[in-house]
């Protein structure tokens, strides 16, 4: 005896067919987004490589607790640390000069516009008047008060031929309010 197998029409076959070629085009299309979101946060976390040079300079700069050395955060789960004199962010980093020749370099702490807009906290930013810095555990500086030319150089130096200097920066912020700032720190060689 046998069994007689149904056949579907050629309609339902096109339509299983196209239902298919629906699925497979999501299942593409939740891949690419996925990976795109995972090249997004690489991208964020992975910008403080261990070297960075500026011309004939090299900056090594050196873990701290968040990963993130070069990169300053304030958000609302941010909560002064009386003890450490309301430091919130801390890192160092060492300065080499590769050069035959002196070089000068500046030393920025500039608003991280990305992070800014992947954060969309633009209405929602400490003044920089609340915003203080102390490097090398000079007298602590407001960050307004080292704007020039809509950068913020929180210092400058000279390093010898074949010299390096290492930096320690402190940040933080006083303000009872609960807002956002993110910061990035680079240094660049002028000269």
């Amino acid at each position: 005896m046998k069994k007689k197998v149904k056949k579907l029409s050629a309609s339902k076959r096109i339509k299983a067919d196209e239902k298919q070629i629906v699925l497979g085009i999501a299942f593409v299309i939740v891949v690419l987004v996925a990976l795109v979101i995972c090249f997004v946060f690489s991208a964020l976390n992975g910008e403080n490589i261990p070297g960075i040079k500026s011309g004939p300079l090299y900056i090594e700069f050196s873990d701290n607790e968040d990963g993130m050395s070069d990169i300053v955060n304030f958000t609302e789960k941010n909560i002064p640390d009386e003890e450490e004199g309301y430091t919130i962010y801390s890192t160092s980093f060492k300065v080499t000069n590769t050069k035959s020749g002196s070089s000068w370099y500046a030393i920025y702490l500039d608003d991280y516009i990305d992070m800014i807009k992947l954060d969309e906290c633009q209405n929602n930013l400490y003044d920089k008047e609340e915003i203080y810095f102390s490097i090398d555990n000079l007298e602590p500086i407001s960050l307004a008060s080292v704007n020039y030319g809509g950068r913020y150089v929180i210092s400058e130096g000279i390093i010898d031929s074949n010299n390096d200097v290492t930096h320690t920066v402190k940040v933080w912020y006083k303000s009872d309010e609960k807002k956002h700032y993110h910061g990035k720190i680079s240094v660049e060689c002028l000269r």
